[in-house]
């Protein structure tokens, strides 16, 4: 069975991602495996330097507070199987390494080592843009009863994110709230942009949507569902939209990203200024044997 993977370094931000994710991991039936590097300093503890000058205390230090946090957290979930891992990779490469066979990775915002000014930690944007797998970013700390909002634009991503999203409303028997932002200079289809229209309409962008909507969920979805269709930008659309989610769902790359590890416009700034956790979907792509 794959685990969700959550990466672990004893800030706050990561014991709040420890949380979401065994939350997470029960609800979908996987398990749970916690990684650690040891490599990084330890608040209060020896510098990073003196670390790599005394490997063994080092890795004694981290895998303690590494227990620390696993215990505290098969307290409170006690029917939940965790592995807990310590490494001596940099945070960010173990954790892209081990996300192959993650059904899921977690990771908190910002680390013990980034700056007050960062909204978004280095390790946290570098796993969401180049993992194969399913990143959830795991801001802010409202609980988790609001809708799933999933933000659409007719690319494969988006309608990965939307399959996604969909599911996890059903599991968590939240209402799913599906946004288009669209733009009369590049009015929407529904298999993304279309040339410029001068008659192209409010009611064009919702009939879009909506045909988004059936081609991936069906004619019931099976969940309680809201679709908004709206002329603007789509971070601040979906931004404004965020005060009621629990959770935002979107492709790790839109219609205009060319690299497939890079993440889109609208999905970093996601990352950087969401309220609650971003989950960043990756395309999983047609099963063997078929085209798109």
């Amino acid at each position: 069975m794959r685990n969700l993977l959550v990466g672990h370094d004893g800030s706050p931000a990561a014991m709040r991602a420890l949380e979401w994710a065994a939350i997470e991991a029960e609800a979908r039936g996987l398990g749970l495996t916690v990684v650690q590097s040891w490599t990084d300093a330890i608040a209060g503890g020896p510098s990073w330097i003196d670390q790599l000058g005394d490997p063994r205390g080092a890795q004694w230090r981290a895998k303690l507070e590494l227990d620390r946090a696993v215990t505290a957290i098969a307290e409170r979930h006690p029917m939940l199987t965790i592995d807990s891992r310590v490494v001596g990779e940099a945070p960010r490469d173990a954790l892209l390494r081990a996300a192959g066979d993650a059904a899921m990775v977690v990771v908190g915002a910002r680390g013990r080592g980034g700056f007050a000014r960062l909204l978004l930690g280095s390790v946290s944007e570098s796993v969401a843009g180049r993992a194969d797998t399913t990143v959830v970013v795991v801001r802010g700390d409202r609980d988790r009863r609001g809708e799933v909002l999933v933000g659409v634009d007719g690319s494969d991503s988006s309608r990965a994110a939307l399959r996604w999203a969909a599911e996890t409303a059903r599991l968590h028997q939240r209402p799913l709230h599906v946004v288009m932002a669209w733009s009369y200079l590049l009015p929407e289809g529904e298999h993304g942009p279309e040339p410029f229209r001068a008659d192209y309409t409010d009611a064009d962008a919702r009939r879009a949507l909506s045909r988004i909507v059936t081609d991936e969920l069906g004619a019931d979805p099976g969940v309680e569902l809201r679709q908004q269709a709206t002329c603007g930008l789509a971070a601040a659309t979906i931004l404004e939209e965020s005060d009621a989610a629990s959770l935002i769902a979107v492709g790790a790359h839109g219609r205009s990203s060319r690299l497939a590890s890079a993440l889109g416009s609208t999905t970093r700034q996601l990352l950087h200024h969401a309220p609650c956790p971003v989950a960043v979907v990756r395309d999983p792509g047609p099963p063997e044997g078929e085209e798109r």
